[in-house]
């Protein structure tokens, strides 16, 4: 399979066609992001820091430090440590990185795990199907979670906007 293109994964990460992850996470109280609704299993700042520990492994094994996959699912559930705002500088700076590697269409199709120490397919996939599966499509999925929590909250759309629909 072809590697995706750079272009088309930066507008991926980027939020395409919905609200961008800086819309989202802007404009939210500690009490926010650390309450869960109506039973909701993880908050805001769960999801965020759940999306910082994937996109750091991802962005860790591009660059050669190929961590071992977590054990079980919840080991990829960090919580929040620290404050709000570093979680967020830190999801946000980790995306620009992402970025960043878009305007590389070699390093894209180059294999993400040619040595297989990783394990669950990896082998298979080029360093740009890693960015579009762990980050981007993994990154939306979560981002809409939060944004339905803030719906829940109260706290949605934010003052610069954001879909509703």
């Amino acid at each position: 399979m072809d590697s995706p293109k750079g272009a088309f994964i930066k507008h991926l990460l980027e939020g395409p066609g919905f609200t961008s992850p800086e819309k989202v996470l802007n404009e939210l109280t500690l009490e926010q992001v650390t309450t869960k609704p109506n039973h909701s299993p993880h908050s805001i700042a769960d999801i965020l820091a759940h999306l910082n520990f994937w996109q750091s492994w991802a962005m860790s094994a591009i660059y050669g430090e190929h961590k071992p996959m977590p054990a079980t699912s919840a080991d990829g559930w960090v919580g929040l440590k620290g404050n709000w705002d570093d979680l967020v500088n830190e999801f946000l700076a980790g995306l620009e990185k992402a970025k960043t590697l878009t305007e590389d269409e070699a390093l894209l199709q180059q294999p993400f795990d040619p040595e297989s120490k990783i394990g669950w397919g990896f082998e298979k996939h080029s360093i740009g199907e890693v960015i579009v599966d762990v980050i981007a499509v993994h990154n939306a999925y979560h981002l809409g979670q939060i944004i339905l929590l803030r719906r829940m909250l109260g706290a949605w759309p934010p003052e610069g906007g954001g879909m509703t629909w």
